[in-house]
């Protein structure tokens, strides 16, 4: 009897311990206003970090319409050269190649 005894006192030892840890302040009144301010810092946190994101997201789209404008120029340029002018194509290859690889230096991973 003696052994279910302790093992009790034990158990309820272990259990109110994590309680007290949680609960620091003096009464609810005080451990819900501490809630409270930890809840709106995350709130706050939570909402820039979507700003910065919706921000990122618009410029990233904004790059992306600029080359896609730049790609349809370059290719109107291609297409509409006659096949003798070696320079033209040349220039308007030159143009497509430097696009790319603009496009692959400045390419964002998807995580």
């Amino acid at each position: 009897m003696k052994k279910y005894f302790s093992f009790f006192v034990l158990l309820l030892f272990m259990a109110a311990t994590p309680a007290e840890a949680v609960l620091k302040e003096r009464d609810i009144n005080q451990t819900m206003a501490v809630l409270r301010a930890e809840l709106e810092n995350a709130y706050r946190e939570q909402r820039m970090m979507m700003e910065r994101f919706g921000r990122r997201a618009e410029a990233q789209h904004e790059a992306m319409m600029e080359t896609m404008e730049h790609s349809d120029q370059i290719a109107l340029m291609l297409y509409s050269q006659k096949e003798d002018y070696t320079f033209d194509l040349t220039y308007a290859c030159h143009e497509a190649t430097e696009l790319y690889q603009d496009f692959k230096s400045h390419t964002v991973p998807y995580k």
